[in-house]
């Protein structure tokens, strides 16, 4: 059977971020937004997971399995599509055409069709609710997929299921530069979903209970990436890397007891990071850590090359002065990188509910991150786009980032 892996993707869009709604990165209008824009787009860009993990279970079952980009799909059995916010109306003007156009069987999946099934009405043969996997994994033939809306249940097999295909990409091309200074970079899903259940967390919208693989199997993972892609810089997708600190000092341990030599990049939070840990993964080949949630242990952050830390501007107590502060804590902190993003409310999560009265903004290409979406009690749509051009200009035009920048790159 041939299957199709239907992606409408843009430069400068990352499928597999904000838990596989999407997001872009769109800083604004200003010289600094352009210029950070243009360099971002062109050094990072990833594949989305959800697809490598359909991929290797199709293939594994015997079908034949191609991603379509940007395009109608012709002459496929199945045609897959993971709707996502930042290109939804895009994906729908596609799904019209393929009703047209072919007599593909059409299998909607994804976290935004899990939480608003109505969105793609009319346009599709199945829709699973949930994850896509566990369905797709025991149904040998496509064919016999439940008609409309299917509820899957958390992929339990997650650990031992098999692995992800990203074959079907360009993967030369996976880069995460300069957070990663060799390519291709292969993404590991060492766990899913996240035990903090933060409101406005789109990572656990469509993956309910946090499960880890165990050490042996990332490794295993690991050295076929090495044969297979002839890769040796690997992103870990965990929301936090280092939530068990065991499994973390057992794979470091593993890693040096096979003499891999990789590089890699995790995203954690503070309190689950401490020197004797940071120390063990930078021998096992730790580059950079992604940070969410500020830490005043400064010590923790300096014991790391590269730290790359997010904030969120346009929070709903935010003011001007509020702002400010965020950013000037930014700098002073004086990470190796920094991201700013717009509060965004993702459908699914319990603070879209919270606020869902206080939203003005219906356009699902805008809720990427960088839009404001709902009406703020204290500040203007205009004033949270400037500010976000002011972080940015900030923080990246400093003559001390600048020399620290072209420091680091030399020592490549």
């Amino acid at each position: 059977m041939k299957v199709a892996l239907l992606d409408i993707l843009h430069l400068g869009d990352h499928r597999d971020y904000n838990g596989g709604f999407g997001t872009k990165f769109a800083t604004g209008g200003g010289f600094t937004s352009r210029v950070m824009r243009l360099a971002r787009s062109r050094n990072e860009f990833m594949p989305y997971t959800q697809y490598g993990y359909i991929a290797g279970i199709l293939k594994r079952n015997g079908h034949e399995v191609q991603l379509v980009k940007n395009q109608v799909p012709k002459g496929f059995d199945v045609i897959i599509l993971s709707g996502s916010l930042i290109r939804h109306e895009e994906e729908i003007q596609f799904l019209n055409k393929i009703d047209v156009e072919t007599s593909s069987q059409v299998v909607i999946v994804g976290p935004l069709a899990s939480k608003r099934p109505e969105l793609f009405e009319g346009l599709y043969d199945t829709l699973i609710q949930g994850e896509c996997e566990s369905l797709l994994e025991s149904t040998k033939d496509l064919t016999e997929l439940p008609k409309g809306i299917v509820k899957s249940e958390n992929w339990n097999a997650f650990e031992t299921i098999g692995l992800p295909d990203y074959t079907i990409y360009d993967f030369k091309n996976f880069s995460m530069f300069p957070l990663l200074k060799n390519s291709p970079v292969i993404p590991i899903c060492g766990s899913r979903s996240c035990p903090y259940k933060c409101d406005y967390c789109p990572y656990i919208v469509n993956k309910k209970s946090y499960r880890s693989r165990t050490a042996q199997a990332i490794v295993a993972e690991i050295e076929h990436s090495i044969k297979t892609y002839g890769s040796h810089s690997f992103a870990f997708r965990d929301p936090v890397f280092s939530m068990d600190r065991e499994r973390v000092v057992e794979l470091c341990g593993l890693i040096k007891e096979k003499g891999l030599k990789i590089e890699f990049l995790i995203e954690t939070r503070t309190d689950r990071l401490d020197i004797e840990l940071i120390d063990m993964m930078k021998e096992a080949g730790l580059r950079t850590i992604k940070i969410g949630v500020e830490s005043a242990d400064h010590e923790v952050l300096k014991k790391q090359k590269r730290v790359a830390r997010f904030y969120i501007l346009g929070l709903p107590e935010d003011t001007e002065e509020s702002m400010d502060k965020t950013i000037n804590y930014a700098v002073a902190l004086n990470t190796t990188f920094a991201n700013f993003t717009i509060c965004t409310p993702i459908p699914g999560t319990s603070f879209f509910e919270q606020i869902k009265d206080q939203i003005v903004d219906t356009k699902l290409e805008h809720y990427d991150n960088q839009h404001l979406v709902f009406k703020h009690k204290n500040l203007e749509n205009e004033t949270v786009y400037r500010y976000m051009e002011k972080a940015f200009r900030k923080f990246y035009m400093r003559p001390k980032f600048v020399k620290r920048y072209i420091e680091k790159a030399m020592s490549f």
